[in-house]
């Protein structure tokens, strides 16, 4: 893990744009994730460290940003509806679901440097004009609601019924 984060933040001073870290989960690692984020802030200096954002403050900044850039699940489930460039590195997201504003990077220092710039070019951000999101377009709390209105809350749904397996 320390190699990867060390990676990444040679990218990042590689590329040189300003940084806005999110403070790592209390998992196993976390300390350390956090004291390369702290290290990295004191020697580049672009970058800015926060707790958290909260859910509104995390799509503004979304909105506004010019690519996530890590191995959080949120490139692959929130960047898209922003139409927002995701480099997404290792393999802690192989198998899931993605649209086509990720770009996958192996834990490599030049890899990662690479993938930034892709995602940050003007040709990139054009391609993801009208990008599909497979997680869908948003509504899915109305359309529960509707159905939920719709289905007759009567005896069927009230009461178990058991069946012995044979």
């Amino acid at each position: 893990m320390r190699l990867t984060l060390l990676a990444l933040a040679a990218a990042l001073e590689r590329v040189g744009r300003p940084v806005i870290f999110t403070a790592p989960n209390p998992d196993m690692g976390g300390r350390e994730i956090d004291a390369v984020i702290h290290d990295y802030i004191k020697r580049v200096g672009n970058a800015v460290r926060v707790e958290t954002l909260g859910t509104r403050n995390y799509f503004g900044v979304l909105r506004h940003a010019a690519a996530v850039v890590g191995n959080s699940s949120s490139a692959l489930i929130e960047a898209p509806a922003f139409e927002l460039p995701a480099v997404n590195i290792g393999r802690r997201q192989e198998g899931r679901t993605r649209a086509a504003n990720v770009i996958d990077a192996p834990c490599e220092t030049a890899a990662i440097a690479a993938a930034i710039e892709r995602a940050i070019s003007p040709d990139f951000r054009r391609s993801l004009d009208g990008l599909e999101n497979p997680y869908g377009s948003g509504g899915a709390a109305q359309r529960i609601v509707e159905t939920l209105r719709s289905v007759a809350l009567d005896e069927r749904l009230r009461s178990k019924r058991f069946h012995d397996i044979g």
